[in-house]
């Protein structure tokens, strides 16, 4: 073979990929459904799981918190304990 026949088979096989490519993009590839599969999906869920149903969080997570936290009170662990010996 020589250099223009060795040429002319890259870009016919190259144009044969690209046309496959295409061909398997625009109609054996199915595009996926966004609302069908959120719904297949759903169901799959409930069957799996059972009935679910939806929490609603709270607005405030730190609600349940018992003890107020200062973070300005915890900045000097030895405020009590150390005494300047120079006063």
């Amino acid at each position: 073979m020589n250099k223009n026949q060795t040429i002319a088979v890259v870009v016919v096989l190259s144009a044969l990929v690209i046309i496959a490519l295409v061909y398997w993009a625009a109609v054996l590839r199915k595009p996926a459904g966004g609302r069908e599969a959120v719904q297949d999906l759903s169901s799959a869920l409930e069957q799996a799981v059972g009935q679910t149903s939806v929490v609603a969080p709270s607005a405030n997570p730190l609600d349940k918190v018992t003890t107020p936290v200062n973070p300005i009170e915890k900045t000097n662990p030895f405020k009590n304990e150390y005494k300047n010996p120079f006063e």
